[in-house]
């Protein structure tokens, strides 16, 4: 049922009895929120990076994983490219050279002209949102994206960055339950029934609500 229906009429009509219903939300992802029960009685991204990039994740699709496959190219001339770091954050902007070599997640490279490196790394768990890899490499003389980053150095470099990536890792939740309409004393008189879903919510940012799932 689409999230927008807020009601469903049960098809075909129930002979009499006693019917334990339920009903579950699920978002785009197809991430499902706990079951509401209830029943129903009837009557019814010097070196150069060149690019950063995930394979597993996307700007445009929102995924349900936290484990993130980072990877990068960076490229040297003259040393070679040593090492590539990375790091997943929340932050589009800011986010320094040192942070990222401080957060240990490096590639090594051998020296050479042209590296592509892989990685695997992780968000945090049930926190959803846009997130951001983040790479720098490290030359074999030891320079950081054309600015050398050593013991004493007051050289800064530039880090490069992914596009966004969506993740969602928080499934929806009913806000208001289901109910029946036309119920005398918890009883209809008809073998018609009509069903008021109730309502929903998924934490934003996130991929947003899909439909109801009646069972």
């Amino acid at each position: 049922l689409s999230s927008t229906t807020t009601s469903w009429q049960v098809t075909p009509a129930l002979t009499s009895g006693s019917y334990a219903c339920q009903l579950k939300a699920v978002d785009n992802l197809g991430l499902v929120s706990t079951i509401t029960t209830f029943t129903l009685n009837i009557d019814t991204t010097d070196p150069l990076i060149t690019s950063v990039t995930s394979s597993s994740h996307s700007s445009s699709i929102w995924s349900n994983s936290n484990s993130v496959s980072a990877a990068a190219v960076s490229t040297d001339a003259d040393a070679g490219v040593d090492e590539i770091y990375f790091l997943l954050s929340s932050a589009s902007s800011g986010v320094s050279a040192s942070s990222i070599i401080s957060a240990g997640h490096d590639f090594t490279c051998s020296a050479t002209s042209t590296c592509s490196a892989s990685y695997t790394l992780f968000s945090p768990i049930n926190v959803s949102g846009t997130y951001y890899i983040w790479a720098v490499s490290r030359d074999d003389a030891r320079n950081v994206n054309g600015s050398p980053l050593g013991v004493g150095s007051n050289n800064t470099a530039t880090p490069v960055r992914s596009n966004g990536l969506l993740i969602d890792l928080v499934a929806p939740w009913m806000t208001s339950p289901p109910s029946v309409q036309g119920l005398v004393n918890g009883y209809l008189g008809s073998g018609t029934v009509s069903i008021n879903l109730g309502s929903a919510s998924d934490q934003m940012p996130g991929s947003g609500m899909s439909e109801f799932r009646f069972y």
